[in-house]
């Protein structure tokens, strides 16, 4: 997941010159998917030292039960965003509603690079 550590270190550049000119809300959608790429990260970290220990031999039963639970963390760490997002639009709050489409996008972008690095297509 080493490029969740470059794409964050992008989100920091990227929302500290969106401050500096003054952009405050494209800055703050820049926090949001720093946080989201945070998450993930530590979330697979977490889930890889618990799933594969610290052995140097993987065995391949507990590499694939690593590689679905993590998958599993896109169904179930963006549900209350999706709720959020729904509640938004319901209520008519746009900035809100942007706040929680910019997390998702963010959660299905790291997903489909996380499908992709570990030859998971298919799933």
């Amino acid at each position: 997941m080493g490029k969740g550590g470059k794409r964050k270190s992008e989100c920091i550049s990227k929302m500290k010159e969106l401050q500096r000119d003054l952009r405050e809300d494209e800055a703050i959608l820049e926090k949001v998917k720093m946080n989201i790429y945070d998450i993930f990260t530590k979330v697979f970290e977490a889930q890889e030292r618990r799933g594969l220990g610290k052995g140097t031999t993987i065995d391949p039963e507990k590499y694939q039960a690593f590689l679905k639970d993590y998958l599993q963390c896109f169904v179930n760490i963006p549900e209350p965003w999706r709720k959020s997002l729904n509640y938004a639009r319901e209520q008519g709050q746009l900035a809100e509603a942007a706040i929680e489409e910019v997390k998702l996008e963010i959660a299905d972008s790291i997903k489909s690079l996380f499908k992709l690095t570990f030859d998971m297509e298919g799933i």
